[in-house]
């Protein structure tokens, strides 16, 4: 098995190393796309009017890296399209991120959205995110990724997206008795959040030009009541990814890259009639 691994904390970040640890559990051939440096928050963007700045790099702990000084979406679409492009990659692995993705953040995550662009090629993908920045317990964690993988692969799913996210890792400093069946409070099937999470933009004070003003993001992790018409009406025990984290069980949640308001286009079509004049 070939696997790509990509993220968008950068090639020197601790997360995409452990992710590759953990691949290298489960597959002959381990990649690295990234680039090189943090580019948290890029999305899906893609370099468009200027050439990308793209170098290999030998590294021990993969097979090759391809490093580009541009986004992360770019890292991964020139692995794919020119300097891997003769590799078949069996799967494509992000993060793991420092910090959560939840909710809307998979709107803004490069990521959550580096999966959503292999997917959109063809290739099963999954996210990873922890909820904080430091990553407690690597070694456990490259192998719950690699027992989570492979019972993923095992399930016979088809093309996937998978957004998943680790809470804090339970009693982290009991590590004689910790191991993968109980660093969580257990793992859980989720929905996607719908809500933002509060987060402000606080104004800073100005620059040197007193008519620009500084603002600075603020993020509120307030876990928020979602609307019923978001659940499953025959699978109500579902719950939202935010409130999985807040029970300490890792969040997995499917994704597609299919952003069509089937529902709303219904609408639009009984009502064309007031559009005749257009």
């Amino acid at each position: 098995m070939r696997i790509l691994i990509c993220n968008d904390d950068g090639i020197n970040a601790e997360g995409l190393r452990i992710l590759a640890e953990s691949a290298k559990m489960i597959a002959d051939e381990v990649y690295i796309a990234a680039p090189a440096e943090n580019y948290s928050g890029a999305a899906r963007k893609v370099t468009f009017f200027e050439p990308v700045s793209v170098y290999e790099e030998k590294i021990d702990w993969a097979d090759g890296a391809v490093v580009a000084v541009g986004t992360p979406v770019d890292a991964l679409c020139v692995a794919l399209m020119s300097i891997y492009k003769e590799k078949k990659f069996d799967l494509v692995l992000s993060g793991i991120n420092h910090g959560a993705n939840l909710g809307h953040d998979v709107f803004y995550s490069g990521t959550v959205n580096l999966v959503l662009e292999a997917f959109s090629y063809g290739i099963p993908a999954i996210a990873f995110s922890q909820v904080g920045y430091h990553m407690h317990k690597p070694e456990l964690l490259a192998s719950w990724i690699a027992e989570f993988t492979k019972s993923t692969l095992k399930s016979e799913l088809g093309k996937f997206c998978l957004n998943v996210n680790f809470p804090q890792i339970h009693n982290a400093e009991d590590s004689e008795s910790l191991d993968i069946s109980n660093m969580f409070n257990g793992m859980k099937f989720t929905l996607l959040s719908g809500y933002h999470h509060g987060d402000v933009f606080n104004e800073v004070g100005a620059g040197e030009d007193p008519k620009i003003k500084q603002f600075s993001f603020a993020r509120n992790h307030k876990v928020a009541e979602q609307p019923e018409n978001r659940k499953i009406s025959d699978m109500p025990e579902l719950l939202f990814d935010q409130e999985a984290i807040h029970h300490g069980c890792v969040s997995v949640t499917p994704l597609t890259d299919m952003v069509l308001n089937k529902e709303m286009i219904k609408k639009l079509h009984r009502n064309s009639s007031n559009f005749e004049n257009l």
